[in-house]
């Protein structure tokens, strides 16, 4: 079906904006200079994004976002919005990894499109594509374009396309917990459908208690009673001993991470399940961060600040390596990485190193369905 009309062809381009965090109007620019934001054909160039098919299936696909676009979705306008959406992105991070700095609007486009731009052409691009932007953030968020800058507005032509926080410094005490927050919060949202944040959220509370996994016992105040807390969420009282009889009953060590991140997942199946509910509601990173903390942690003293530095941390690095679900699967005492990945046959394959006391080098095989 053909492009409707520039105004629709807005539309779908935002809503891939704001979920691969790349600039709307850069989209709008970008299909503007190669197209005329038209679904025409010139040669090997197709659709409003005039890929080629070697540029499509090579940019335009990622197994860990389960985007995956063949040679015969380069057709179809809309599967060009994705993939543009999708490289740009790359092609951002990617500049940015390299420079130390946001690219401007020259920059991004010779990043994404390997070729350099005409410079008054560019500028042009942006005049004729301004009116298209604020209408199609309105029609899919339903908010005023200017709460969303990042996506909305590029400036002038020498503008950064996006804004992000900086990333936290991370001293050495803190090394262990952003290591190992990555494959919690990729479990974290396979087991219990949250989004990312709203995983944070639950490590900055569990950074909280045992200090970023340096303390599984309590380090108790003088004078106090009892055994204290235990484990990732400072386990205390009943709730403690629930924890060691379960570790008992499945033959695991109380320190392991498999036997922690298995209890909380007990925990929040059973007596807590109505936090996951609350935790689904969240629209920030502080906000998940509360929510966690008063329905499942209920500490007497909260220290907002540190939490929040914990669910930062987990949070700003955050980049999802494994498939939903293959996380799950595997060892839940390893840190997991991919090594490299490929489909044949329509069978998808990842070469997965689990680094662990008696990690591997693993295949790991998907079929069809």
């Amino acid at each position: 079906m053909p492009i409707q009309s520039r105004a629709i062809f807005a539309e779908n381009c935002a809503r891939q904006a704001l979920y691969f965090g790349i600039n709307l109007h850069y989209l709008l620019i970008a299909a503007e200079v190669r197209s005329g934001i038209q679904d025409r054909t010139v040669g090997n160039d197709i659709g409003p994004f005039a890929y080629d098919s070697a540029t499509w299936l090579s940019e335009c696909s990622d197994l860990a976002l389960e985007v995956v676009l063949d040679d015969a979705e380069r057709s179809v306008w809309r599967s060009q919005c994705i993939g543009a959406a999708l490289s740009g992105a790359r092609a951002m991070r990617s500049f940015i990894d390299r420079e130390g700095r946001y690219p401007n609007l020259s920059e991004l486009y010779q990043e994404h499109w390997k070729s350099p731009p005409n410079q008054a052409t560019l500028n042009a691009a942006l005049t004729a594509t301004q009116a298209l932007v604020d209408p199609a953030i309105l029609g899919v968020t339903g908010t005023n374009p200017a709460d969303s800058p990042a996506v909305s507005s590029t400036g002038d032509a020498l503008a950064p396309t996006v804004e992000e926080e900086p990333r936290p410094e991370v001293n050495k005490s803190e090394e262990l917990f952003v290591l190992k927050a990555r494959w919690i919060m990729e479990r974290l949202i396979d087991d219990f459908d949250l989004q990312d944040f709203q995983a944070a959220g639950i490590l900055g509370n569990i950074g909280h208690e045992c200090g970023g996994f340096h303390h599984f016992q309590e380090v108790l105040s003088r004078g106090a009673t009892g055994r204290g807390g235990f484990g990732w969420c400072q386990w205390t009282g009943p709730r403690r001993r629930a924890f060691e009889a379960w570790c008992a009953a499945e033959g695991v060590k109380p320190t392991s991470d498999g036997a922690n991140y298995g209890y909380l997942k007990v925990e929040l199946e059973k007596g807590y399940k109505q936090v996951v509910v609350d935790l689904r509601k969240t629209v920030t990173l502080p906000s998940a961060v509360r929510v966690f903390e008063n329905g499942f942690e209920k500490a007497g003293v909260k220290n907002w600040p540190a939490r929040e530095r914990w669910a930062t941390l987990a949070l700003a690095p955050f980049r999802r390596t494994l498939p939903p679900g293959l996380a799950r699967d595997l060892s839940p005492d390893a840190q997991l990485s991919i090594l490299d990945q490929t489909t044949y046959g329509g069978t998808k394959y990842w070469i997965v190193n689990e680094m662990a006391e008696d990690g591997d080098q693993i295949l790991v095989s998907q079929n069809p369905g």
